[in-house]
């Protein structure tokens, strides 16, 4: 199963894509771990591991090598195995970053994020992928080989907004399965989102509370693997594993 997690700026699609990662490979899942954003350098100590590992656009021979490689049509893909630091169940791939000032736009990035998920097979494992933020990638087409598509909303008009235009460019792109998850709210935030959303026909599939603990990992770029945002990870985790062997959803 491929999972895209998707959301606007800040919205917390990082933290929940380790979540989900931690709370699949509690029930026993090989996790991949695609991480699909050019510029969040923090997914690693996130996740727990250790800092290294080249890209598959570093394994490429780089961007500039990669756009002449294009010309005669699209190289070969490195074996993922090529590009993985692992760690309990857990390994994360990285398909390239903006290093450089002046280096250019991501959009070489997203040709090779959508080569990788177009083709990679999970072979019974789970694969997550950490898109970049906002809905870009929606009209790239990026997504468009996904099971699930999930998109992050946090306490803000603007995520509510993003989340029924995106529900309907996954539907453009045939994605069957979208649903938002609620992130960083309290009881009453919950209840606005929840009403807000159904009224823009948007479906939620799972809600993570504000969490103190997730707050204090972001800051000093420890590991996420507790709280009840962690509770609230494995309850969502169990809701898409039902809804897949259901054939529900969308």
């Amino acid at each position: 199963m491929k999972i895209a997690i998707s959301g606007k700026g800040g919205c917390g699609k990082s933290t929940l894509t380790v979540l989900l990662s931690k709370a699949f490979s509690k029930m026993g899942f090989n996790v991949t771990v695609v991480d699909v954003d050019e510029s969040n350098v923090g997914l690693s100590k996130m996740l727990g591991l250790e800092e290294g590992g080249k890209s598959l656009m570093e394994l490429l021979g780089g961007r500039e090598e990669f756009r002449r490689a294009l010309n005669k049509g699209l190289p070969d893909i490195p074996s993922l195995n090529h590009a993985a630091t692992t760690r309990d169940r857990v390994r994360l791939v990285k398909v390239g970053k903006i290093e450089r000032g002046g280096e250019g736009c991501a959009c070489l990035m997203g040709i090779l994020a959508k080569e990788v998920l177009s083709n990679v097979r999970d072979e019974g494992d789970l694969i997550i992928v950490d898109m970049d933020a906002g809905i870009e990638h929606l009209g790239r087409g990026v997504d468009k080989a996904v099971d699930v598509l999930l998109f992050v909303v946090d306490p803000t008009y603007d995520s509510v907004v993003l989340a029924e235009r995106a529900s309907k460019m996954a539907a453009e792109l045939g994605i069957k399965r979208f649903a938002a998850v609620l992130n960083k709210v309290d009881d009453e935030a919950a209840n606005i989102l929840s009403s807000k959303l159904s009224a823009l026909g948007v479906r939620i599939i799972g809600v993570i509370r504000q969490d103190p603990k997730i707050a204090r990992s972001a800051l000093t770029g420890e590991a996420i693997d507790s709280g009840a945002a962690m509770s609230d990870a494995m309850a969502l985790a169990s809701a898409l594993l039902e809804e897949v062997k259901d054939g529900s959803g969308g």
